[in-house]
Order: C-alpha cells, then structure tokens, then sequence
C-alpha cells in the first residue's frame, strides 16, 4: 500500500515496502486507486529476481517471487499484526514467526487449470487463461513430473497430490462440460504409477487415497480430503498447536476434560494430540464423509470419537479445549457461537487467511476470550498467504 502526490492511497502489485515505484493504474475509485508496478526507481533490499521463469511468461501462482525469502516471513507477520490491529480491533496483538521451511520443491498437492491441449497450468494473474508450466519452484519433484508431462484432454481442472513417505501419486479429474468422466480418465496420459480419479475420488468405483508420514504417523488421506500442502510444514504447524494446547491448560483448561478437534480433516491434529499427551476425551467433527472415513481409520487406536456433521450445526458438549482448522473463511459468527458455546477455557484456531483471522479474534474479544499469540508459518512460500496458529484464553 502506498500513497500518489496527492495523497491517495494506491494498493501496488509487485512492489515491496520502502520502494518508490511506478505504477500504470488499472482501478480508480472514490478514495482508493490500484494498479501495477511498472518500473522500480528505488528498491528494496529484498527484491531478488525470481526464482522460476514461469513468472516471466505470466504465472500468477507465486505473487511474492520479487522478494527475498528470507524477507517473507516478516512480511507475513505484518500482514497478520495489520489484520488484528485493524480487523480484530487487538492493537497490541503478539505475533511470531514460526520456523523456516524450505522455499522450494515442497508442495505436495496443487490444483492446476486445464488448457485447450490437454496441458495442466496455472492462471495468470487476474485471468481465467492458464500457463502450462515447464517447471514449477514450489512443486515436490513427484508433482512437477506429473504437471509437465501428464496430459488431461477433456479436462477443466486436476488436482495433483503426492506422498513423500510413500511416493505414492493419484490426480483427481474434473471434466469439462459436457465431458463424460470416463471418456476423460481413458485418455489422461500420466506415469504409470500415477493413479487417476473422476472427480468423486474414485477408480473404477473404489475409493482412491495414500499414506502420508508426519509427526512419527502414518495418515490415510483419500483423494478428495484436505490434508496440509506439505509435510514437513503440517509437522511444525501440529507442534505448535500444541503449544497452544499446553498454554490454554497453564490458563487453567483441565488437561482431563474434552477436547474438541473442530474442521477436523483425516483426524491428524486430535491424533498428533492424543499422541502429545492429551489424556481427557477427545472429539473430532467435519463435515466430509471422505476425511471421516480417514478420521476413524487414522485415528482407530486413539478413542476419538468421530462425528460426521458441520460445526456450525453441531450441538457442543461442554468442553475444556476447542483446536477449530477452518476453511479460509475462519470461523465466523456461527463457527464462534459453536466453539464458545462449549465453555472452553481455551481456543486454538489455525487460520489460512489473515482478514478472517482478524474477524474471527474480534468476535472471539468480544466474548471475553483474550488473545495470547499468533505464530505465523509460512506454508506458502513466495505467496501472499499465511498459515496462522493462534490461541486465546478466557
């Protein structure tokens, strides 16, 4: 964000803090304008040149290419710190960086466009147009194989994911209108190893999933449930969830009590959990038949109890602890109703978006629960998009 001469702010693409940029405007509104940089005059001293030619032909993947990646993660932790001063109304909010993951050759599933030659690619910035890349920085070797080489006529879109424990690989298919999901899966030109979905999750009417290693465990993870974009980031995300944990129970939550794994996935943070030592009941609740068929396989040896249904619909038990991973549009107002209605002393609630992280802490105040910290981890290297845990106390 910056200002023109005459006072107006401007919110700049590719431009970083401290710069002094030219800018062709794309957008003028009453008190606002946005636009592009075009030429650098004074520039940071975290501007690199980007690691990944995709960016030069148009990708609009990693929006942060420009900058250092020793830089990013400040740069996050000031996107988050704004969203609670301004959003969340928390002026004094404390937040952290987590600890440095690799920038390159992590991502373990991605979602990439169709093009009209059977190519998979990502959308250039602000269009519906995709590039098809000749290699992609953030991709694992396993998923980069698959996106230069695959080919999926008559798709509109596939999701590529990877195992690193395993190697095992599986792309989920979606056809395009009109496109029957057969006549798509026959003519997907992929490794041989790679095995392909229609865009329910299954082959030849079985359900498909992998293995995946973290924390010490192994998780199944069927082809249509979320599961972290990286391992080695789903490890120091579920490490500090559980410091969090253990702050809400030095605030005083019984460690004996229930605790109540919300958007719960395949069940990894309530095993990683019960493994941490949590010794009290434990429920997980999601919504998606496919990641509770994972939750009660992963979790078969933990006594979690696992319950199919939306949280927001869900009627809560007392609790001592709530751990709630929402989609990126956080919690809410129904979310927050829920997972306060269950008495909890404390909330750990990892955010993939800084604005409904400052929604969510401004609700979550408002109802007496005060905020302790935030560890951003940057998940999503050379992007704009953070990976939040952060815990609050009543």
């Amino acid at each position: 964000m910056g200002r023109d001469d005459e006072g107006r702010v401007v919110l700049v693409t590719g431009a970083l803090p401290g710069e002094l940029v030219e800018v062709a405007v794309t957008q003028r509104r009453q008190r606002m304008l946005a636009g592009d940089t075009v030429r650098v005059v004074e520039s940071s001293p975290h501007r690199v040149a980007p690691v990944c030619a995709m960016v030069a032909a148009g990708c609009g993947g990693c929006d942060l290419q420009y900058a250092g990646p020793s830089a990013q993660p400040d740069m996050k932790v000031g996107i988050v710190t704004d969203a609670l001063r301004h959003l969340g109304r928390l002026p004094d909010a404390t937040v952290v960086a987590g600890p440095t993951l690799p920038s390159q050759g992590f991502r373990t599933t991605i979602r990439a466009a169709v093009d009209a030659t059977g190519r998979a690619g990502f959308r250039r910035a602000r269009s519906h147009e995709s590039v098809a890349p000749d290699w992609c920085a953030v991709a694992h070797p396993l998923i980069n194989e698959v996106l230069v080489d695959g080919r999926f006529p008559g798709a509109s879109e596939v999701v590529v994911r990877a195992s690193v424990a395993t190697g095992e690989r599986l792309v989920v298919v979606t056809p395009a209108d009109g496109v029957t999901v057969g006549r798509v899966t026959t003519d997907v030109r992929v490794p041989g190893d790679v095995v392909v979905a229609g865009p329910d999750g299954c082959h030849n009417g079985t359900s498909v999933a992998l293995w995946e290693t973290v924390a010490g465990r192994s998780w199944r993870v069927s082809a249509r449930s979320f599961f972290q974009t990286r391992p080695d980031g789903a490890e120091v995300l579920a490490r500090i969830v559980g410091d969090g944990v253990d702050q809400a129970v030095h605030a005083g939550a019984d460690p004996s009590g229930l605790l109540v794994d919300a958007y719960a996935g395949v069940g990894f943070l309530a095993g990683v959990l019960r493994g941490r030592g949590w010794s009290g009941p434990m429920v997980a609740v999601e919504r998606l038949g496919d990641a509770t068929a994972d939750a009660l396989v992963n979790l078969a040896s933990d006594d979690v109890a696992v319950i199919t249904a939306a949280v927001e619909k869900w009627e809560p038990p007392a609790a001592s602890v709530v751990v709630a991973d929402p989609a990126r549009s956080g919690l809410g107002q129904a979310g927050i109703e829920v997972v306060t209605a269950t008495g909890a002393v404390g909330i750990v609630l990892v955010s993939c978006d800084a604005a409904s992280l400052g929604r969510d802490a401004g609700l979550l105040a408002a109802r007496g629960f005060v905020h302790q910290q935030s560890v951003v981890v940057d998940m999503f290297a050379h992007t704009h998009h953070v990976e939040v845990v952060s815990t609050f106390v009543r």
